[in-house]
């Protein structure tokens, strides 16, 4: 989706500087295609720039990075609730844009960091507000943030090759890593790949304060919030986790752009696109790879769309 950069310093850019500062922010310009925002403060001590893929409002008013008085974020993500959100903050702020950008920075404002009791969705994002600088994650860093401290400066970014390359970063691998990411198809922010650099850990909220100190919270615990444990699935509990998928599933069908399905005849595609149909009277379009080797699948996707009355286009590759 959309990708960010910036940095945070105790001193101003040089005309020089500030021009490679530029330049390395459009190394991630291909995130977001639709519009590319700078923002830098009055004191020259925040330097911002976002690439935005429009999803959500499509219009120029939800452009980032985003202002309100003396906040400025930038976001990558999706607040999947924000319209529940928008009812509750309606009576403290007057809205401008009908995207979720502008309720995620005045969720920030109202609850502060609290927010994510009332969110539900992927993000991460940075909070300036002429004082302090902030990271938030998501639960589970579905969205990623980097950041790299040198100094009285801190630089950030949604994507890890701005920082990589223009710190000339090196490799550290070991067999931890390597095993890790055998196992689990990536690496998880306990093994950074390059030396220096930070990965922010999943439901947490950083802050760098005006003297550049650093100070770091988890907001939530799934494993702390999660005692109950359930001893035999009963009927009751295959309604709930029904209608949880449900809910699930049309919440993230918000958008004002057509959505896609990548369509495969396993379990989770299936699930989804008969839930779609089915549940929520939605006609999703679905698409699916053809390769050399997949061609029983093929047959079973068209047979699956089919039944469920779904749009299927192959793509051959």
């Amino acid at each position: 989706m959309c990708g960010f950069y910036g940095l945070f310093t105790d001193k101003p850019l040089t005309r020089d500087e500030l021009t490679d500062q530029r330049k390395y922010s459009k190394l991630i310009k291909y995130r977001g295609p639709d519009f590319s925002g700078e923002y830098i403060s009055n004191k020259k001590d925040f330097y911002s720039w976002h690439h935005r893929l429009s999803i959500i409002d499509l219009k120029d008013n939800s452009n980032q990075p985003f202002q309100y008085k003396n906040y400025t974020i930038l976001f990558n993500g999706e607040i999947y609730n924000y319209k529940k959100i928008k009812k509750k903050l309606g009576k403290k702020f007057k809205f401008k844009t009908n995207g979720d950008t502008e309720v995620l920075l005045y969720s920030w404002i109202m609850w502060g960091k609290n927010f994510y009791q009332h969110v539900d969705g992927m993000y991460s994002f940075v909070i300036y507000d002429n004082k302090n600088l902030y990271f938030i994650s998501d639960n589970f860093s579905e969205k990623p943030l980097y950041y790299l401290k040198i100094k009285n400066k801190v630089f950030f970014s949604s994507e890890q090759s701005i920082l990589v390359k223009q710190f000339k970063l090196k490799k550290n691998i070991d067999s931890d890593k390597i095993n890790s990411f055998m196992s689990l198809g990536f690496l998880p922010y306990v093994f950074p790949i390059y030396e220096g650099l930070n990965y922010m850990k999943s439901s947490s909220i950083i802050t760098f304060d005006k003297n550049f100190k650093k100070h770091e919270i988890n907001y939530w615990n799934k494993y702390k919030n999660n005692k109950t444990k359930i001893k035999s699935f009963n009927n009751n509990n295959k309604k709930k986790l029904k209608n949880l998928l449900i809910e699930s599933i049309e919440s993230r069908l918000t958008s004002d752009v057509p959505i896609a399905h990548f369509m495969s005849s396993g379990f989770d595609s299936v699930l989804i696109a008969a839930i779609c149909k089915k549940e929520l009277n939605y006609n999703l379009n679905t698409y699916t790879v053809r390769t050399s080797e997949n061609n029983d699948e093929i047959t079973h996707v068209k047979k699956i769309c089919k039944y469920l009355s779904l749009p299927n286009k192959i793509i051959n590759f």
